[in-house]
């Protein structure tokens, strides 16, 4: 019997993983409009809001009627579709993404509670629903629909941005904390499927800034500028601890922290699969001699392949779209924005 493989979501960045699955495998796509790029890759077709729990349990027992041999959930985003991926995992049994992994990804309130209960570090944070009055907070949609959208820093009460942050939030809920000065690390592993085995691919770099209260993100590099490899180090070991949590998993599984006061760990965001184009399209391929991040995953988790990755020795940093591959001429860019 044929083998199938449910995609959440029909866009560019899906089809580029479904254009390296191997034809032996049917693809049944599920999203809300169906370009005629898509027709051309995918078998069968939902229509249905990856949003909206109800439209998926629908659709998962129209699949099930027609009695199609599912062997994986393709999932390639960040925010609430990670909710309809659990679900369709524990529907058609496949043990992958648990409940803890799949709340964790979706709320930031959640992932730092679920690192409290397991004695992990964690950038301190909870939810609210009503404003107050609030000094020196930063607040963030803790269920972001669309990434890195209308995070605000607040030093006195302004109810506009906190609704703006409110309605960004799939929950709605925001998130607060405090303003930490501080560097942002994200780190990319693989875990195998069979040995469970956790290996490093690469950190790299974010650089954000509030301006006028409002994030921006101005760049990223790999690997990181300015960070010892002690607390490289360090951050690996954390975040080894996070994913040996997750027994389950298998595949690409990104970690962001937080490093305060140069020597303080703070996760505060955990994805998986190729979240982020930057990272899947211009860096890793730049690092690793042009492989693809997309086939390694799958290979991952439809092939149950062992990857080997080489040390990755360059450096590569996007400044506003721009490439550049010069460490210093990348720090002067970046430090002309302070």
């Amino acid at each position: 019997m044929k083998k199938y493989i449910i995609c959440l979501g029909l866009g560019k960045n899906q089809l580029k993983l479904l254009k390296e699955i191997d034809t032996s495998f049917g693809i049944i796509g599920i999203d809300i409009s169906f370009s005629d790029y898509a027709k051309d890759i995918v078998d069968i077709y939902y229509k249905g809001s990856l949003y909206n729990i109800n439209d998926i349990k629908l659709i998962s027992k129209k699949i099930k009627a027609k009695k199609y041999d599912i062997e994986f959930i393709l999932y390639r985003s960040s925010g609430p579709t990670i909710l309809s991926a659990h679900y369709l995992e524990q529907y058609f049994k496949i043990k992958r993404i648990n409940h803890q992994l799949s709340k964790c990804i979706y709320s930031k309130s959640f992932f730092y509670k679920y690192l409290k209960s397991i004695g992990l570090p964690g950038l301190k944070s909870k939810t609210v629903k009503k404003l107050k009055s609030f000094s020196g907070i930063v607040i963030k949609p803790d269920a972001p629909i669309y990434g890195k959208k209308n995070i605000f820093l607040l030093n006195k009460k302004n109810s506009f941005l906190f609704k703006k942050c409110q309605k960004e939030s799939h929950n709605n809920k925001v998130n607060i904390s405090n303003f930490y000065q501080g560097s942002d690390i994200s780190s990319f592993y693989i875990k195998e499927k069979k040995s469970k085995l956790i290996s490093l691919i690469s950190h790299t770099q974010e650089f954000n800034f509030f301006r006028k209260n409002v994030i921006k993100t101005f760049g990223s590099c790999s690997p990181p500028i300015d960070i010892t490899n002690e607390i490289i180090k360090k951050k690996e070991i954390v975040d080894k601890s996070i994913i040996k949590s997750f027994k389950d998993f298998y595949g690409v599984i990104s970690i962001t922290s937080k490093i305060k006061n140069i020597k303080v760990i703070c996760p505060y965001e955990i994805n998986i699969g190729l979240s982020g184009d930057n990272y899947a399209d211009l860096i890793f391929p730049f690092n690793f001699n042009n492989r693809s991040l997309y086939k390694i995953d799958l290979d991952i988790c439809l092939n149950n392949k062992k990857i080997k990755l080489s040390k990755n020795k360059k450096f590569i940093g996007l400044f506003r779209g721009q490439k550049i591959t010069s460490k210093n001429y990348f720090k002067k860019k970046i430090s002309n924005i302070n």
